[in-house]
């Protein structure tokens, strides 16, 4: 049981830097972090071993898929519409914090090649009509 008055505030050290106050709280693991650690991407606030151990994680596979048909353009627009597609929900999932961040490279380019096959197909149905 804590001998500290309720009132009196409990001051916290960083995880990393034991002799800094900690600014604030990481949001996935619950370390105490000073403004050195501290990452802020999209008001979401995490620890830089939290950070690094993201980056690190190799793309999902919905994002190496999103990409292969996205590069199947020159074999037919439909794998190109489709890559463009699931590039943007797995771009959706990296903003949600729900895919790694290391797919964000793949998935912008499925969205792109699915554009450029998107324009295509408008192409020849405009010369089609």
């Amino acid at each position: 049981m804590s001998t500290e008055p309720a009132d009196s505030p409990v001051i916290r050290k960083c995880a990393v830097h034991a002799e800094v106050d900690a600014r604030s709280v990481c949001s996935r693991c619950g370390a105490f972090v000073c403004e050195a650690c501290e990452r802020v991407f999209e008001g979401v606030t995490t620890c830089a071993a939290c950070v690094e151990r993201e980056d690190n994680r190799p793309p999902s596979r919905e994002a190496v898929v999103a990409i292969v048909f996205a590069v199947l353009v020159p074999v037919g627009l439909i794998p190109g519409l489709i890559g463009g597609v699931l590039g943007w929900r797995e771009l959706v999932r990296i903003r949600r914090g729900q895919a790694p961040r290391s797919g964000e490279g793949y998935a912008r380019l499925a969205v792109g090649l699915g554009a450029l096959a998107l324009v295509a197909a408008l192409a020849i149905i405009v010369e089609l009509v």
